[in-house]
């Protein structure tokens, strides 16, 4: 009986301290577990991905496994909403996606089931602007050939609600650039094989992307890098006019504003869902904050070709907002434009 009591008061006490101690401190919570990247796009994305992945886990309390998973189709919306609709929400799913995933939601498109507003930014590994580059036989070597002297431009595009097959078709109703553009297909890679079969002429990326994956077509002057889409030009690329020089109303500027700053000012993000709390949300920006900083990460990109200039995280926000908020008249301009052709 004596015993029966004293297991019961023992018992009775250990239920009191753990109420006391409270649910398990954050720093408890990823011990154990494994962290999912889900990367809609191959080529830098996913080696950008899984070096982060090789070098983030030690930054994380408790260490956790992180893997990748490349999940591609529909523009980056099968992947971004994988993320809001199955993805556990707890901290053990991170996204990254190119800028087509915001612009998909402004103009509203069918697929996008997600809510980029909602989402907790925890870094990019660094911001880019997207060239518009041209294979060595097609003739083209300055953006005023397809501006303003006719000349035709055959581009590849890694399916329709890609940046790499939006921007041109834009860039031809608004703008009147001579691109025939083929948005057929499948990713990327699939884009840089037919450019080298001789399939299509060229095709709009990421300049960081082009330098990571295809560097040996700059060195070998396969290319030519003819224009280029952001805020400012890149201190690399002073010879390639902006898409902002091109336009010839205010219309036209606005709707310029809207894509280069979109295209030049996300880079490579990650983010985590709203659902996830606080205190994760901290941790994961935490570590990805002293990966950047980390010497064997930063040899690594290095080694991979890749320039990693992180912005702040109140930025990335503030430009999806900006985006989203883009004024009606430049949203339903793009949306009338913007039609699979």
């Amino acid at each position: 009986m004596v015993r029966k009591l004293n297991a019961a008061v023992f018992a009775g006490a250990m239920l009191a301290a753990a109420s006391q101690a409270g649910p398990a401190s954050a720093d408890d919570f990823y011990k154990g577990k494994t962290i999912t990247i889900i990367s809609t796009m191959g080529g830098l994305f996913e080696i950008n991905a899984r070096l982060l992945s090789q070098h983030m886990p030690k930054h994380i309390p408790g260490q956790p496994d992180i893997i990748v998973q490349v999940m591609r189709g529909a523009g980056h919306s099968r992947g971004a909403n994988h993320m809001a609709l199955n993805a556990a929400q707890d901290g053990t799913f991170i996204g990254t996606h190119t800028a087509s995933w915001v612009l998909m939601q402004a103009l509203g498109d069918a697929s996008v089931r997600y809510d980029v507003s909602k989402i907790h930014y925890i870094g990019s590994t660094g911001t880019t602007n997207n060239v518009g580059i041209a294979w060595h036989t097609s003739g083209v070597t300055h953006a005023d050939q397809v501006f303003k002297q006719g000349k035709e431009l055959v581009i590849g595009g890694p399916g329709f609600n890609s940046n790499g097959s939006q921007l041109p078709v834009m860039m031809r109703e608004v703008f009147g650039a001579k691109f025939k553009v083929i948005p057929s297909y499948s990713g990327g890679e699939e884009v840089d094989l037919a450019v080298e079969r001789g399939e299509v002429q060229g095709r709009f990326l990421n300049y960081d992307n082009l330098k990571a994956t295809r560097g040996a077509w700059i060195k070998d002057k396969k290319i030519n890098i003819f224009m280029q889409i952001g805020m400012k030009k890149d201190d690399e690329l002073a010879h390639a006019p902006l898409l902002l020089e091109y336009a010839r109303n205010d219309q036209e500027r606005a709707l310029a504003r809207f894509y280069s700053a979109l295209m030049g000012s996300l880079g490579a993000p990650y983010y985590t869902q709203g659902g996830v709390p606080k205190d994760r949300v901290d941790i994961l920006r935490t570590a990805f904050a002293k990966t950047m900083a980390d010497p064997e990460y930063r040899a690594a990109v290095e080694k991979a070709k890749i320039e990693v200039k992180p912005p702040k995280v109140e930025e990335l926000a503030d430009m999806t907002k900006s985006v989203l908020g883009a004024p009606p008249s430049v949203i339903e301009t793009a949306k009338k434009l913007l039609r699979p052709n």
